[in-house]
């Protein structure tokens, strides 16, 4: 009985566990893309100053 019972409660960690795995993966993947949208446009500026600065 005793052991049904933790068995009951590994499974249940092991759910949590993968399914913030997935939440996590999902966050991580957005985060991955702001970061990017941030980098390009930091590039973008980067490239206009250094234009002004020519002429």
């Amino acid at each position: 009985m005793l052991k049904k019972i933790a068995r009951l409660r590994c499974d249940a960690i092991h759910q949590l566990v993968y399914h913030h795995q997935e939440v996590i993966y999902l966050l991580a993947k957005r985060a991955y893309k702001i970061l990017l949208i941030i980098l390009v446009l930091l590039k973008i500026s980067q490239l206009g100053v250094s234009a002004n600065q020519r002429y």
